[in-house]
C-alpha cells in the first residue's frame, strides 16, 4: 500500500499566464491543500409534479482553484519563490555564487505551473496540473529548535489531470532545510536575541475577476496595498523596544538565515511596532510578543527587500 511518502511537488514559471508549461523544479513538501472548487448551478423552475431536481436542471459554474503549500526554506532554488512572492529579481553571479535580489513590485503575468503527484492507497500516484498559479500570501517563520518553514497561499486558473505526471529530480541541497541556528536578528541596527520571528506577505490580488462565456477566473491582480508584517518574540531584557513603539518610531528589521556563502536567505526590512507593551503572566521569564509592520521610506523596495545566495544562475 502507498501513502503520502510517493507526493511529489514540482512547478515551473509560465511564459504567458494560464498557459502550462511543464514542471522543472522540485521541492520536498510539508503538506499541500490545492483545491479546484467546481461551482454547480441550479435552475429555479417548477416542473409540476417534480419533487427532485432534474438532471437537465444543473450544469457546471465557475472553477476556483486556491489552496496552500507548505514548505520548509531550503538552502537551493529558493530565488524563484521570493521572486512569485515579492515580484521582481535581479541576479548576478560571481565565483560561482549567484546572489538574487527580490523586491515588492507588479505581479502582472508572473505565474506558475504547479503539479502536485497524489498517491492512492495501491501505488499509483496521480497528476493533478494547476495552470495560472500565483502567490497572494507567504508566511516564513524562524522559532527556536526548529527548521525554518515557507507556507504559501496561491490562487490558480485551471486544473488537469491530464498531464504526465513529471519525473521527480532534486538538485544538490534543494532538500536541504535551513534550521533555527544558522539564523540571526538585527533591530535598529543592534544584534538582538530572539526566540523567534515571523515575517508575512499579503500581496492583495483580487479573488473575482469572472466575466461571461469563461468557467475560469481572469488573471488576479493587484487590488489593495501591500502588506508586509510579522512577530518578534523576545525575552523583556531593556525598554529599547518598548521606548520605540511608544514614540511611534520607524526601524530596521533584517533578519539572516546562512548555512555558507552559497546558501543565505536575508531579510531587510523597515518597520513599525503595533504593539510591545511587556506584561507579565506568571514567576517565568517576561517574554513580549511583538507585531511589527512594514512601510516603505520613499520606496517599496526599502519595506522589505530579501537578498538569496545559491548555486543557480538563474533564479
Amino acid at each position: 500500500m502507498s501513502s503520502g511518502l510517493s507526493a511529489q511537488l514540482g512547478l515551473a514559471a509560465e511564459t504567458t499566464y494560464g498557459t502550462a508549461v511543464t514542471v522543472s523544479r522540485f521541492y520536498p513538501m510539508v503538506s499541500e491543500a490545492i483545491i479546484a472548487t467546481r461551482n454547480r448551478l441550479e435552475s429555479q423552475g417548477i416542473i409540476a409534479g417534480a419533487n427532485v431536481l432534474r438532471s437537465e436542471q444543473w450544469k457546471p459554474g465557475t472553477i476556483a482553484v486556491e489552496g496552500e503549500i507548505g514548505l520548509e526554506l531550503y538552502e537551493q532554488q529558493t530565488a524563484l519563490l521570493f521572486e512569485h512572492m515579492l515580484g521582481a529579481i535581479t541576479s548576478s553571479t560571481s565565483g560561482g555564487i549567484a546572489t538574487h535580489t527580490a523586491t515588492p513590485a507588479s505581479l502582472l503575468d508572473k505565474s506558475l505551473t504547479v503539479q502536485v503527484g497524489r498517491p492512492d492507497v495501491l501505488g499509483t500516484v496521480y497528476p493533478y496540473t494547476y495552470s495560472g498559479v500565483k502567490i497572494s500570501e507567504w508566511e516564513l517563520s524562524a522559532q527556536v529548535d526548529e527548521v525554518v518553514t515557507l507556507g504559501l497561499t496561491v490562487i490558480g486558473q485551471s486544473e488537469t489531470t491530464d498531464t504526465s505526471l513529471a519525473t521527480a529530480t532534486y538538485q544538490s541541497d534543494a532538500a536541504r532545510p535551513f534550521i533555527f541556528a544558522e539564523a540571526s536578528a538585527e533591530i535598529g541596527g543592534d544584534a538582538v536575541d530572539v526566540r523567534g520571528i515571523t515575517v508575512r506577505g499579503s500581496n492583495g490580488l483580487t479573488t473575482d475577476r469572472w466575466r461571461l462565456g469563461d468557467r475560469t477566473r481572469l488573471q488576479p491582480t493587484g487590488a489593495e496595498l501591500r502588506a508586509y508584517d510579522g512577530t518578534i518574540s523576545m525575552e523583556f531584557s531593556t525598554t529599547a523596544q518598548y521606548e520605540r513603539y511608544r514614540d511611534g518610531d520607524e526601524f530596521s528589521v533584517v533578519l539572516t538565515i546562512t548555512s555558507s556563502p552559497s546558501s543565505s536567505v536575508t531579510i531587510t526590512m523597515n518597520a513599525r511596532y503595533d504593539g510591545i507593551t511587556p506584561t507579565v503572566e506568571g514567576r517565568g521569564l517576561v517574554v513580549v510578543e511583538s507585531p511589527f509592520k512594514c512601510v516603505g521610506d520613499g520606496s517599496d523596495a526599502s519595506a522589505i527587500t530579501a537578498v538569496i545566495t545559491n548555486t543557480q544562475t538563474n533564479p
